[in-house]
């Protein structure tokens, strides 16, 4: 790729992923399909992103992260659209797992599949796709960039908002819990009955119904999710009452648990953790898989990220230890999905920051 399509792809990402452009605005110039691709012995569904003003000058595989909407929530959406609008072919795998928010094997192999997809596509250039990642997204993103079988396909890595230690993640959703800090209480609420979904089955006494309970939550977390006002309690306790009157009075107690409107959650929550599922883990904890990592990665986290922990980048950073270049950056740009606006003095180094990722995207995407 020329010096100045780097400039043209950098400046086109500068525009559209910066502070000075609504975060409503979509770009136009970008066309999506939807398409059924099957290798590995699973389809998967892909939605593609061309660009349609020129040629594509790179590819990138994208991740999404632990929603129900998957790739159609439109600010992951909308990121897909302005990363096509810089001339990338561009293809985000619809993970299953990831949709019903109780994530299994077929994650990482659903990510394994779109990449295949991508690959296939006649029209891609000749060089590695990149792969890019959103907070939970790093766990397919990084099976996949560890895999000795796909490592050498992939052109680079970049991990935005993502995680590698799952126990400590999940603990600091329940109660902001971080080791060797002050409990931080700026963490999302709305995410705890993901994490109770996730620990159902080791529970020090596992629930009769719990096919019945992580429904229930997957219900309150789908009316709670898309308003950000929700995370005032007087918004989301009512919703939490309602759903709760649903289930049998046995069920009730713990429910509210993990929707955080009875008490007792965390002390539940935190002893299931402690238990540990060796099952899970051995899917979800991602460090040990991080020196497996041979590409250049780039790792962005934001210091306001309410979800994940900005910590997790240095745990991502240090286990890379084979990796061919590792550059890890924080932000106050951007929270959990969402642009910041910089105060005066941090314009500076916010846009060093910004300036970084954009280079690592467009490397990531269009390395040979």
């Amino acid at each position: 790729m020329s010096r100045s399509g780097r400039v043209r792809a950098r400046a086109s990402l500068g525009r559209w992923l910066g502070p000075w452009t609504p975060a409503l605005r979509v770009p136009d110039g970008v066309r999506s399909s939807r398409i059924q691709h099957t290798a590995h012995g699973r389809t998967t569904t892909v939605t593609l992103y061309r660009p349609t003003h020129r040629p594509a000058v790179g590819s990138l595989l994208v991740a999404h992260g632990v929603h129900f909407l998957g790739p159609i929530d439109p600010r992951f959406d909308r990121f897909c659209r302005v990363l096509s609008r810089a001339g990338f072919l561009v293809a985000a795998p619809w993970m299953v797992g990831y949709r019903q928010l109780v994530p299994d094997e077929t994650v990482p192999l659903d990510f394994k599949v779109g990449l295949e997809a991508l690959l296939a596509q006649p029209d891609r250039p000749p060089r590695r796709p990149g792969v890019f990642s959103i907070s939970f997204g790093s766990m397919p993103a990084l099976h996949l960039a560890a895999d000795p079988e796909a490592a050498g396909r992939v052109g680079g890595l970049v991990v935005y908002g993502g995680y590698a230690d799952w126990r400590a993640t999940l603990r600091y959703m329940i109660d902001g819990y971080v080791p060797g800090q002050a409990h931080d209480i700026q963490r999302n609420p709305l995410n705890r009955p993901v994490v109770f979904m996730n620990i159902v089955p080791f529970l020090p006494t596992p629930p009769p119904n719990a096919a019945q309970l992580v429904d229930a939550w997957r219900r309150y977390v789908h009316n709670v999710w898309p308003d950000p006002d929700m995370k005032y309690p007087d918004n989301h306790g009512p919703i939490a009452e309602a759903i709760a009157k649903t289930l049998p009075p046995a069920s009730r107690e713990l429910f509210a648990m993990g929707c955080g409107t009875a008490p007792g959650g965390d002390e539940l929550a935190i002893a299931a953790l402690e238990r540990g599922h060796p099952g899970k883990e051995a899917l979800l904890d991602l460090r040990p898989r991080l020196a497996g990592v041979r590409c250049a990665t780039t790792i962005v986290h934001g210091v306001t990220d309410d979800v994940i922990h900005h910590t997790q980048l240095d745990v991502l950073a240090r286990g890379m230890v084979n990796a061919a270049a590792v550059r890890p950056l924080r932000t106050g740009l951007y929270g959990h999905g969402n642009t910041e606006r910089p105060s005066p003095s941090a314009v500076v180094g916010e846009l060093r920051s910004l300036l970084m990722t954009l280079d690592g995207i467009t490397a990531a995407a269009t390395r040979r």
